[in-house]
């Protein structure tokens, strides 16, 4: 009886203890901490690639480049070919430069690595920055032009351009009619004296310009056409009622002259000489008026309208002064005789009939 007591008593006492070792063990099961997740790399984003002119400022543009557990915490920019540049990172996404200053042009190209908040870099990404080569400069010679005989003529080039630098010289050439001699002393802008024709004349001239980089343009013309009708040497339509400048000459005639401006003309209102006798004598005598400051011309074509009143029984003529005051040819009408012809004076002489 004893004995099977303490026999059951002790395998009460084991299985408590079974009991109490195997809840011990559950609780500590539950309290463990899994581990964290394995940090992925970050993505570098050079940016798109990019065409620029020669010293351009340059902005690189890394700004796309991410982190997909992170953030991006620096940025690493290597330029691996092409002329040295030097970047400014003042701004690390977005570094910049200036292209360099290659006529030739040439590529540039950048890789960018970057690293995020846990130290895990990106793989390189790269970009290629190209850089045209100079262009051509392009000649402008102006407008054509149409100028009188004896013109200072101006040409102009000055808008002539460059896409990509500036322009460094002009270089102009007559290529037709008579040769004339341009004062250079604004390239851009020369000028020269139209020449003293009898008739139209072309003159063609050819500018070609160079830019700072020794590129030559293609050659551009101009016309400058010569038209020594377009302008008198003298003109005056006395509208100011006076006629300032000019001389009037009394050549031994039987009445003083009275001259006045009115209506727009010069005119003499006093008879000076009636038609009493030899008609070779009163016809080379009578009173006229000459420009006292005429322009001194050479080689020049005149064209000149004269209208004579019908009632008019004096000589009218026009005369054109060579040598000096006292060398005129002169072309006489004489409405009493219904003549005309052409006259020379020579000195004191009288005017003689050319014919």
């Amino acid at each position: 009886m004893f004995e099977s007591l303490w026999y059951n008593k002790t395998k009460l006492i084991t299985l408590a203890a079974v009991l109490i070792l195997s809840g011990c063990g559950s609780s500590s099961s539950g309290s463990k901490t899994p581990p964290p997740p394995a940090n992925i790399a970050p993505t570098a984003n050079a940016g798109a690639d990019q065409s620029v002119v020669r010293m351009e400022a340059v902005t690189l543009d890394g700004s796309g480049s991410t982190d997909s557990d992170g953030t991006i915490a620096s940025y690493a920019w290597t330029q691996t070919a092409g002329t040295a540049v030097t970047l400014d990172t003042a701004a690390p996404a977005m570094p910049t430069f200036m292209s360099p200053d290659t006529p030739a042009g040439e590529d540039l190209t950048f890789s960018l690595t970057v690293t995020d908040n846990d130290g895990a870099t990106s793989t390189a990404n790269t970009v290629t920055i190209t850089v045209s080569a100079n262009s051509a400069p392009t000649a402008d010679a102006g407008p054509d032009q149409t100028v009188s005989a004896v013109d200072v003529v101006t040409l102009d080039g000055s808008v002539s351009s460059d896409s990509d630098g500036t322009i460094a010289g002009y270089a102009w050439t007559q290529t037709t009619g008579t040769d004339v001699t341009l004062d250079e002393t604004v390239p851009p802008m020369p000028t020269f004296t139209a020449p003293n024709v009898g008739g139209n004349e072309v003159l063609t001239f050819e500018l070609v310009v160079t830019d700072n980089d020794g590129a030559v343009s293609l050659a551009d013309t101009v016309i400058v056409t010569v038209d020594p009708t377009l302008a008198l040497p003298f003109a005056d339509n006395f509208t100011d009622g006076n006629f300032d400048g000019w001389t009037t000459i009394d050549d031994d005639v039987t009445n003083a002259s009275t001259w006045d401006a009115s209506s727009n003309r010069m005119v003499n209102n006093n008879e000076t000489h009636r038609n009493f006798g030899d008609i070779d004598e009163t016809y080379h005598r009578g009173t006229y008026a000459y420009l006292t400051d005429s322009v001194n011309l050479t080689n020049y074509r005149y064209e000149v309208d004269i209208t004579q009143r019908t009632s008019s029984l004096e000589d009218l003529g026009v005369m054109f002064r060579y040598t000096d005051n006292d060398h005129y040819y002169r072309f006489s009408m004489n409405a009493s005789k219904g003549f005309a012809r052409l006259e020379s004076k020579a000195g004191v002489a009288r005017f003689e009939g050319l014919g």
